[in-house]
């Protein structure tokens, strides 16, 4: 059997002609100036930014819109998300508890959705569809220890008056009776 080597997949720059169509054409915020070597562009952005590099194939399918003003205005704006709770991808733990909450109960290729979704557990559509409308119910987590409880009814539904945050302990007080395997 030949000695089969993997290669990285490697993206083809677009031909010279065809790039050079793409000198003086703006693209959201940026407008190319020179094509370089290799696929890459020097942009001038409409903050002031001059001879910004990057792909030209990035700049001409809309996947790079600025010099990075952009998203530093949009931060700096607190707006990045609807909700403000990422900042570079980077989720505040109450956001990434909701994600997974709904995960778990409504993504049938979710790891471990037997346990929750499987078992007919769900979330609520308002807090399904609102994380706001979650996070003004349950509160910031007060510590990092702290995780998604439904309490009391622990086979009940993630919403209003059966959800709290619990250290492990109140976690394990709050368990379902394991089946015991009969030998």
């Amino acid at each position: 059997m030949p000695d089969l080597k993997l290669r990285p997949a490697v993206r083809k720059a677009a031909p010279p002609s065809r790039r050079l169509g793409l000198i003086g054409k703006r693209f959201n915020r940026l407008t190319i100036r020179e094509i370089l070597p290799d696929g890459l562009c020097r942009c001038d952005c409409e903050c002031g930014t001059t001879g910004f590099e990057t792909e030209s194939y990035s700049v001409a399918h809309n996947l790079t819109k600025s010099c990075g003003c952009w998203l530093a205005q949009k931060v700096k704006d607190g707006c990045n998300l609807s909700h403000g709770e990422s900042r570079k991808g980077q989720w505040t733990p109450e956001y990434r508890a909701w994600v997974n909450m709904i995960t778990r109960c409504h993504n049938p290729n979710a790891t471990r959705y037997k346990d929750w979704g499987g078992r007919g557990i769900t979330v609520c559509e308002e807090w399904r569809n609102n994380y706001e409308a979650f996070l003004a119910h349950i509160g910031r987590k007060p510590s990092p220890r702290h995780s998604i409880d439904r309490f009391p009814n622990n086979s009940g539904n993630y919403e209003q008056g059966n959800v709290r945050w619990a250290t492990p302990r109140e976690q394990n007080l709050n368990q379902r009776p394991r089946r015991r395997k009969c030998a």
